[in-house]
């Protein structure tokens, strides 16, 4: 990853909403980083951010400051779904992060994400704010890599529909699951929403934007890093 300038960081998922073990865990995540090369570590901490906000800013607060003393960087995922936190602008960077599995009558998929995108700049320094960029699609409550959404609707021998409103594409699919015949919409954002939003970046002064890597394709990677070098890409 150095060799091709980019800056791993070793994502920590907490689960929880209490103080319990905390420390010890974040010790350890700072000690397991150092140790094996990373260049920091990205905290995930959705319940607890929610529930107690201002415990986690001073929980970040804190964090940074340990990591500082072993010259690592700490980033912290926002969830872009739930209210956003004042939490302080206490981390080296911040993911603003939308899942969308399990959601029911998905908003507009730019759009939406464009208020709060703009709503975050107001709380946190744009210039260490990174905008998820979506990489999978959604069927029901199930995620599907957009690499295979093609397949299946050509599979489906459906026409692919594209609504301007909502800033999405969609076709029905129909499959077997248990024995028993289900249609579902498989709905993924559409690339001039997806452009949209990649011009908030220079509109509004942020760091970059994030994306996963497992799930997106290749050509789609290829593209983001060929706009965005030669800034350092985090994953």
């Amino acid at each position: 990853a150095k060799e091709e300038n980019v800056l791993p960081l070793m994502r920590i998922y907490d689960a929880t909403d209490s103080l319990f073990g905390r420390d010890k865990l974040l010790d350890k995540a700072i000690l397991t980083a150092k140790e094996k090369g990373f260049a920091g570590v990205t905290l995930a901490a959705y319940p607890h951010m929610k529930k107690l906000p201002a415990e986690h800013g001073e929980m970040l607060m804190n964090l940074r400051r340990r990591a500082m003393e072993e010259d690592l960087l700490i980033f912290s995922e926002v969830d872009g779904n739930s209210a956003i936190p004042d939490i302080g602008d206490y981390a080296d960077g911040y993911a603003l992060m939308y899942e969308r599995v399990n959601q029911k009558n998905i908003p507009n998929m730019g759009l939406g994400e464009e208020t709060l995108i703009s709503k975050t700049s107001e709380i946190f320094e744009p210039s260490k704010t990174y905008m998820e960029i979506p990489s999978s699609g959604y069927m029901g409550d199930e995620s599907v890599q957009i690499s295979d959404i093609y397949k299946l609707a050509e599979r489906s021998g459906r026409n692919i529909e594209y609504d301007t409103d909502l800033g999405i594409c969609w076709f029905d699919y129909t499959k077997y699951k248990a024995g028993r015949k289900a249609t579902n919409e498989i709905i993924w954002e559409s690339l001039e929403s997806i452009k949209a939003k990649l011009d908030l970046v220079g509109e509004l002064g942020l760091m970059g934007i994030t994306v996963d890597i497992g799930q997106i394709p290749t050509e789609y990677l290829m593209m983001y890093e060929t706009m965005f070098r030669p800034v350092p890409t985090y994953r």
